[in-house]
């Protein structure tokens, strides 16, 4: 017999704000989800990968530096995908993002992933993962060695697999990032986060 959570619906929503940290020639070039990177730009290498593991209701995530991102992404992106954007006309933080986005599609878990980057983890494994791990939170870390005696620090690689009620449970107001709001406060609540 099935359990309900190994029938969840995932969506994908891909995070496409833009925020100039220098005012250099290359951020002048595009948005950076838009810069082309072996002739196509950065944000489709995302929507690839989510597509290619069968999720194709995705939302992407920009704001008002994301210059034309919606205007472009009808040529980033797969014929087979249902996609949507959704502008943050004010800083919501990356969490506050993923739940306006996730509220305007449906879904049971949401994979998250930074559009600036190219994913290279296989996700239907991290679904998968996810699924059977009972986990709220699934994030993607690599390790980064310290130290002799030391442990190894786990850095966010920016891809986080998110149940729903975790993402209703986001304010509707205000700013609320993921590692630095939402996850601390998921751990004190003592919820399970997964890496």
């Amino acid at each position: 017999m099935q359990t309900h959570r190994s029938r969840l619906m995932t969506s994908g929503i891909v995070l496409a704000g833009s925020f100039p940290w220098a005012n250099s020639a290359f951020e002048q070039l595009a948005p950076r989800p838009l810069v082309p990177v072996a002739h196509r730009p950065l944000i489709g290498f995302a929507l690839s990968w989510l597509e290619n593991a069968g999720i194709h209701r995705v939302v992407v995530c920009g704001n008002r530096n994301s210059g034309d991102l919606e205007a472009q992404l009808a040529r980033a992106s797969a014929p087979e995908l249902d996609l949507s954007y959704l502008e943050d006309s004010m800083p919501r933080g990356a969490a506050g993002c993923v739940r306006d986005a996730a509220m305007s599609c449906g879904g049971d878990a949401f994979v998250v992933t930074d559009a600036a980057a190219i994913p290279d983890v296989d996700l239907h494994d991290l679904v998968e993962t996810h699924r059977t791990s009972g986990a709220a939170v699934t994030m993607v870390v690599h390790r980064e060695a310290r130290g002799a005696g030391q442990l190894p620090l786990q850095v966010p690689a920016g891809i986080y697999v998110l149940d729903r009620r975790i993402v209703e449970s986001i304010a509707q107001h205000g700013f609320i990032d993921i590692k630095e709001h939402l996850i601390p406060r998921l751990s004190r609540a003592g919820e399970r986060v997964a890496t």
